[in-house]
């Protein structure tokens, strides 16, 4: 028998004993009276590949019968503080404590069925009641969680309500955040520095073009180095997207002008140009190497008191901001939004002339394409509506699944 992974049931989370690909095991299927398991929860977006549309018709429905009494008794169980050490279901393996923040812990959890690692926020009594309770931060997630594949966002990949509390199960990068990097002095190149500044552009340029309600795109609200991770190659990644009220709302050593003015109660929408002047705050912080500023407000002030010398850079080796790039966060950091830059797309193109111009050579990363969800992440995404007992959201993503691919094997089982 060849070589597999320990597989585990969806719905108990016992032990699978029989080698197959199953995600049942044979007492739940019995119970359930299926002929078969459930779609394989051993599906992780890896890559793209054209996804073909068929018509509605051509596409068997599915249904699921789902015993939610028993699965929720199951995730009362769990313990609801995790520690070093810990098996949770006889699936998730906590590994390590990856810190402590105003809205709880993350803690780096390796997923036996997926063998793969995964950080996953665990939030506080806190950041439960700023968001309005355990639903009100599961719809938060959820924005989060429909982003489709980018690489330079972190990818979400569910969230499964454990010990009473709602985990939020994210992609684990493993060099930590923007935040750590510029402390610890470990971007001093220029060309590495707007390299980040582009890739940073890039990811926040795709979530502001995602609908998350009618005539609403989704807005970050808390653009910051600590909420930025960086891989060992060097590729950012933009994390916590949606978490705004879990998080506390804005932090004020980021944040726009209209963003205290609506934290003074004035009735101002945010839009995307909040996140540009939070980005541009942040790319401030990079040259100069830390923080000197306690409100986001002072921002304009700082650029000025760098420009001429007043405030000097933590670390020697840091380079000058070109005029051109002074230029640019001047724009970002005007007071009326409609006077900044007209999207993220628009900042990332002339950083990348800056790149060109100050480094000599075309910057050499492309332009990441727009990837969709294909069959397996839809797949995915199925599952964990399954774990939140969700049954009719987790019918439709399965049937997305079909429609984008009738063949997929993971997404179609036998019913009884």
């Amino acid at each position: 028998m060849p070589n597999q992974l320990p597989r585990f049931c969806i719905r108990c989370g016992e032990k699978i004993e029989d080698y197959s690909n199953k995600t049942l095991c044979n007492k739940c299927i019995k119970e359930l009276k299926l002929e078969d398991a459930l779609p394989d929860s051993k599906t992780i977006p890896q890559k793209e590949k054209p996804i073909k549309k068929f018509p509605k018709n051509d596409v068997e429905k599915i249904t699921i019968p789902i015993d939610k009494r028993e699965l929720k008794a199951k995730k009362k169980i769990v313990p609801k503080t995790w520690n070093k050490g810990d098996i949770i279901l006889d699936l998730y393996e906590v590994r390590d404590e990856l810190g402590v923040g105003g809205m709880g812990k993350v803690h780096k959890v390796y997923h036996r069925g997926w063998n793969i690692d995964l950080a996953v926020k665990s939030p506080n009594e806190d950041s439960l009641s700023r968001a309005g309770g355990i639903d009100e931060l599961i719809n938060e997630a959820e924005t989060w969680i429909n982003l489709d594949l980018h690489p330079n966002i972190v990818t979400c990949y569910y969230t499964r309500t454990l010990g009473n509390i709602p985990r939020i199960f994210i992609e684990f990068v493993d060099e930590g955040s923007l935040k750590k990097w510029i402390k610890e002095g470990k971007l001093t190149e220029l060309k590495d520095m707007l390299d980040v500044a582009i890739q940073f552009a890039w990811g926040l340029n795709y979530a502001h073009k995602q609908q998350i309600r009618k005539d609403e795109k989704l807005v970050h609200k808390d653009v910051k180095p600590a909420n930025v991770l960086m891989t060992k190659d060097g590729t950012l990644k933009i994390t916590d997207f949606g978490l705004s009220k879990a998080r506390g709302g804005m932090t004020p050593e980021y944040c726009s002008p209209e963003q205290v003015l609506q934290a003074l109660g004035k009735d101002i929408e945010l839009t995307l140009k909040t996140d540009i002047y939070s980005f541009a705050v942040s790319i401030l912080e990079m040259f100069i190497g830390e923080r000197t500023w306690s409100h986001g407000e002072a921002a304009p002030s700082v650029l000025e008191g760098y420009i001429e010398g007043i405030i000097p850079k933590k670390y020697n080796n840091l380079p000058n901001m070109s005029e051109e790039l002074i230029t640019l966060l001047k724009r970002c950091f005007q007071k009326n939004p409609k006077a900044r830059p007209k999207d993220m797309l628009e900042i990332a193109n002339t950083l990348q002339d800056i790149y060109k111009n100050e480094i000599g050579t075309p910057y050499p990363r492309e332009h990441p394409k727009e990837l969709k969800l294909l069959a397996d992440s839809l797949n995915n995404k199925a599952l964990s509506f399954l774990d939140l007992g969700n049954q009719k959201e987790a019918i439709k993503v399965f049937n997305q699944a079909l429609e984008t691919e009738p063949s997929h094997t993971n997404a179609t089982y036998i019913q009884d």
